[in-house]
């Protein structure tokens, strides 16, 4: 009878190497489990009966007809000789009890990784897009589904990635945990990637010695790559952006200090948290993006365009998790990559900046002192020092905008999860200041979407919404066509039957908007309702602004199983991200910015007139060593 593992772990943990370590000794082969489809087949054909509902109160137990159909399975490969059948595959951590039931002599092995470099190789694993184990899974937006389903994905459409897989190592780390109590110790045991990376042999060792299997695999000098390697180009590790997997973490943190406690009897004791070549606090440079995940393109108008207009420009993009300020530099453009958890509405005023991020809303202010503490010393005209964090919980801030006060007490934001406009407060939440006339009542239900403003007079007086629901993500079914623009001073809505109307604005004494569906750059009549294009553009058209004549308009990339009903699915062109110019007076395109790599949405594009070179003061050494006083005050000397 052969000896039957199954190696248990969150998605990239490292217990794929494990796999391919023990498969060095010729008499363990790989079983059934190890494909995808046979994880289907022999464990979760229901779900798609049960339109795959992963309830807590459905009893995890196969039928008798997939236990026998899985033990048959591998009894055929017992009576062909086979010594030690070793599975693995991300999904069986959500199956641990059906396993240890259906196999009662089989024995588990739990392979445990730091979490936050386990966040961040899922991460880029659903991004490669190589790892989808429900591609058709019925509505989800977003990236295909990689590895194991959890409870809780719908609440995830539309989340940032990071967000989807830190709820996915959760679910998985507790699903083993709860698993792990009903079975026998001595069928259990642990292991540490970090330990098969830095000691292999003593690891392996360790391992099939308390597993009690004779292992004769022979490591070689440098270990086997996994065929699910994701590396830079050139073999190098991605840094690994810890504040955003900290933010990301934090709902799950009990989940976080159990596991970190469970691991470290038998994890090193100093492991880098730091991927290679990572800068270490006060080393942090503007460097080159090409050969990174984070690389970009630009015509040399665009770069012409900021020069001569004294401006730069700050975009976000929460997929992605980056605020990047874009700026001119020897004839061509230099972009700077900030890491925030899913950022999205930015404000600028001439000397503040504010983002909204995934559960709160950071502000600046502009310090230009501080320059010659960064890098490259003394050419930020501005540099943005933290002020405040207001946290306001998780109600997906879209747009955002400073009023007449230009500070912290008169910023606007779009509150879409609870579907109305609001500012800040420092007693709640939120402040809520208007709702469209369909709403009925406050509930974190995104009924309508409501996503973005056009301010006149330095007030938000329309807004765009993508219909004119009051259930709950009532717009999803509507997404395509029943978009509106909303006159929040008369309460009326002034136009209609928008494809995904986003990107307000006024200016040149006209409204402005981007029908993204279309792909499209427009103006509203006020008076009639008529839309006219101004230009066609190659994405999906969200964020904009104007230097002068010159629309810069953000696209994204999207994907036909997200918006597969929309006109810009329909059409063969490719689509980009970026941020294209647009001459509005004839609705040429005059320029182009285009990212590459894991940028692939762009949400919101400020200008920043008067502004050459912007940063922000994000390392933490420098935010704590330094201060900022009045005039006044900073002329004071001790007593």
């Amino acid at each position: 009878m052969s000896a039957q593992i199954f190696i248990i772990a969150a998605p990239r943990s490292g217990a794929g190497l494990l796999h391919k370590l023990l498969l060095l000794d010729e008499s363990f082969h790989a079983g059934a489990l190890t494909s995808d489809e046979n994880v289907v087949s022999f464990l979760e054909k229901g779900l798609v009966k049960n339109n795959y509902e992963l309830g807590e109160k459905k009893a995890k137990k196969l039928t008798p007809a997939q236990k026998l159909k899985l033990q048959a399975e591998y009894g055929s490969k017992s009576s062909k000789g086979v010594k030690v059948i070793a599975d693995y595959n991300p999904r069986l951590s959500v199956h641990v009890s059906e396993l240890a039931e259906a196999f009662p002599d089989a024995k588990f092995i739990f392979v445990t990784r730091n979490p936050a470099q386990t966040i961040s190789s899922a991460r880029r694993a659903w991004e490669s897009k190589k790892f989808a184990s429900y591609p058709d899974l019925p509505e989800w937006w977003g990236e295909p589904w990689a590895f194991q389903l959890t409870p809780n994905w719908r609440e995830l459409i539309g989340q940032p990635i990071l967000n989807i897989v830190a709820s996915q190592w959760a679910y998985s780390v507790e699903s083993i945990f709860a698993a792990s109590e009903g079975i026998d110790q001595k069928r259990w045991f642990n292991a540490s990637f970090e330990s098969l990376m830095t000691n292999p042999q003593e690891e392996m060792s360790r391992i099939t010695k308390g597993l009690k299997l004779e292992w004769k695999g022979k490591i070689p000098h440098i270990l086997p790559t996994s065929t699910n390697a994701l590396l830079l180009p050139g073999g190098r590790q991605p840094r690994i952006p810890m504040g955003q997997i900290g933010q990301v973490l934090e709902p799950h943190k009990e989940t976080v200090i159990k596991y970190n406690v469970f691991r470290e009897p038998f994890s090193p004791q100093r492991v880098q948290n730091a991927a290679p070549g990572a800068p270490r606090m006060g080393q942090r440079k503007t460097v080159k993006s090409e050969g990174t995940n984070f690389a970009y393109t630009a015509s040399k108008s665009f770069s012409k365009l900021l020069e001569s207009s004294n401006s730069s420009v700050v975009i976000s993009t929460y997929n992605s998790g980056q605020v990047i300020f874009v700026r001119a530099s020897d004839g061509g453009l230099n972009a700077e990559f900030k890491g925030y958890s899913a950022p999205m509405g930015i404000a600028v005023s001439e000397n503040k900046l504010a983002v909204g991020v995934q559960n709160s809303v950071i502000t600046y202010s502009n310090q230009p002192p501080l320059s010659q503490f960064v890098e490259p010393a003394g050419k930020s005209d501005k540099v943005f020092a933290p002020r405040t964090v207001v946290f306001t919980g998780q109600i997906d801030i879209h747009e955002m905008e400073f009023g007449q006060g230009k500070d912290i007490d008169d910023l606007w934001f779009l509150n879409t999860s609870f579907s109305c406009l609001c500012k800040l407060d420092m007693n709640y939440s939120f402040q809520p200041v208007w709702k469209p006339s369909w709403i009925t009542d406050l509930a974190p239900e995104d009924r309508c979407h409501l996503n973005g403003m056009a301010m006149v007079d330095s007030i938000p007086k329309y807004v765009s919404a993508l219909s004119q629901t009051n259930t709950k993500f009532g717009w999803r079914e509507k997404k395509g066509v029943a978009g509106v623009i909303i006159d929040t001073v008369t309460n009326k809505v002034i136009c209609e039957g928008l494809s995904m109307p986003h990107s307000p604005r006024w200016h040149d004494g006209k409204l402005w908007i981007l029908e993204s569906g279309k792909g499209s750059l427009a103006t509203v009549s006020i008076e009639t309702g008529k839309v006219t294009t101004i230009a066609t553009l190659p994405g999906f058209t969200r964020g904009l602004n104007f230097i002068g004549p010159y629309a810069l308009v953000g696209l994204s990339q999207v994907r036909e199983s997200v918006f597969k009903d929309l006109p810009i699915t329909s059409k063969k062109d490719e689509r980009n991200c970026g941020v294209w110019i647009v001459d509005t007076r004839n609705g040429e395109v005059v320029g182009e910015l285009k990212f590459s790599g894991v940028v692939k949405e762009i949400f919101d594009v400020k200008v920043l007139p008067n502004t050459k070179w912007p940063t922000i003061l994000d390392d933490p050494a420098l935010v704590q060593s330094h201060f900022v006083l009045s005039a006044n005050h900073a002329q004071q000397k001790p007593r």
